[in-house]
């Protein structure tokens, strides 16, 4: 094994990848917190995002984080 598989395989255990069920990620029936960055993705995308998967948003903002 060369050292690229190595750092892959330890990257690979280290931060294991989350797979949501099909295409979509299902947040039915679950509450949901959008904090949003100015600079990044504002509140407003992230809870239009959480409730296409089915979540409640019980709180949304957009932030300055510097």
């Amino acid at each position: 094994m060369d050292e690229t598989a190595v750092i892959v395989k330890m990257r690979e255990q280290a931060y294991p990848v989350v797979k949501a069920k099909g295409s979509q990620m299902d947040l039915q029936g679950k509450r949901v917190v959008a904090i949003g960055e100015r600079d990044g993705i504002n509140g407003p995308s992230l809870r239009l995002l959480a409730e296409s998967a089915g979540a409640d948003v019980v709180f949304s903002v957009t932030e300055c984080f510097v």
